[in-house]
Formats: C-alpha cells, sequence, structure tokens
C-alpha cells in the first residue's frame, strides 16, 4: 500500500511545513535518513522526485540538497555530495542536467564552481570522462544554437588580485 505524509492547505497564509530530521549526537555520528524507492525483479525499479511547490502568479520554489546545511556552528570539514548513477552490467544510466525550458523569455543558468578561500587554494574544477577498454568518452563543449545568434565559448584565466609578491603570475591556457 501507499503512504502519504502530507501537511495543511491554506488560502490567505503559509501552508504548514514537513520536516524530517534524524537526532543528533555529541560524541558519534549524527543519525541517517534514507529515502529508497522499491525494487523490482521483473520491471522497472521506483522512482524518487523531489520537486518544489508550484506558483501561477509567483516563482516556485527552490530545491537545496547541501551537505552540513543548517549547522549551528561550522564544521572543520563539510561532507562531500556524490551525484552517482548505479553500477551496471550493461550500461550505467545518465546524469542530466539542465534548467527548463521557457516561452517568453530566457532560460535559467548553470553555474558549475568551487568555493572561495580566505586563506588557501580554492578546489579544482575537473572534466574527465572515465577509462575504457577499447576506446575512452568524449568530452564535447559546444553553444547552442539560435536563428539569430549562437553563443560564444569563452576560456579564460582568472587575474592576480591584491598581490603581495614580486613575482604573481596569472595562469596559463594549454591544450596537451
Amino acid at each position: 500500500g501507499s503512504i502519504f505524509i502530507k501537511s495543511g492547505n491554506s488560502i490567505h497564509n503559509t501552508s504548514g511545513s514537513i520536516h524530517i530530521i534524524s537526532g543528533t549526537s555529541k560524541f558519534d555520528s549524527g543519525g541517517s535518513i534514507k529515502i529508497l524507492a522499491g525494487d523490482s525483479e521483473a520491471r522497472t525499479g521506483g522512482s524518487v522526485l523531489i520537486s518544489s511547490g508550484q506558483s501561477v502568479n509567483g516563482v516556485s520554489g527552490g530545491v537545496t540538497v547541501a551537505s552540513g546545511f543548517d549547522s549551528k556552528s561550522v564544521p572543520k570539514k563539510s561532507g562531500n555530495l556524490n551525484l552517482i548513477t548505479s553500477f551496471s552490467r550493461n550500461a550505467s544510466g545518465n546524469i542530466n542536467i539542465s534548467t527548463g525550458g521557457v516561452s517568453e523569455s530566457s532560460s535559467g543558468d548553470i553555474t558549475v564552481s568551487t568555493g572561495s578561500s580566505k586563506n588557501r587554494y580554492t578546489g579544482e574544477l575537473k572534466i574527465k570522462t572515465g577509462n575504457g577498454k577499447t576506446s575512452s568518452g568524449s568530452i564535447s563543449i559546444e553553444s547552442g544554437s539560435s536563428q539569430v545568434s549562437s553563443g560564444n565559448i569563452v576560456i579564460r584565466v582568472g587575474k592576480v588580485l591584491n598581490s603581495s609578491t614580486g613575482n604573481a603570475t596569472a595562469g596559463n591556457v594549454r591544450v596537451e
């Protein structure tokens, strides 16, 4: 059978919220929360859908997936965020990241960036295909087509800002 967990509706104010929170621990690990769809031997396994609410005249709600987001104290190191399709005998699933289409204006942007650092180095951004026995996958960077003007592809190194050393050097663009 199905299980429904639903908050109350509201006409003039905000509708009710639903909080699913595991307990905290002072000396050991905090409890985990697992959301799992059902397995199937003969057909397709169940799906998991996490969606924000829609709005007719305003803006739909956001969806935030974060590690250690609402901590009361700043952790020594935040946890990893892994987005992985499962291992398979024949073909693993795809990962699609896309903004929604629009009919009257511009579609949304996609920004992939590492966090800033006050005192040390920032993280690297790596785009890499997996290894293969006969051939590895390709990497394609392509701007979209348009009836008027297609988009540009810009590769730019960062500037050196307020360097206190005399031997500061801007990065290079290198193709090997």
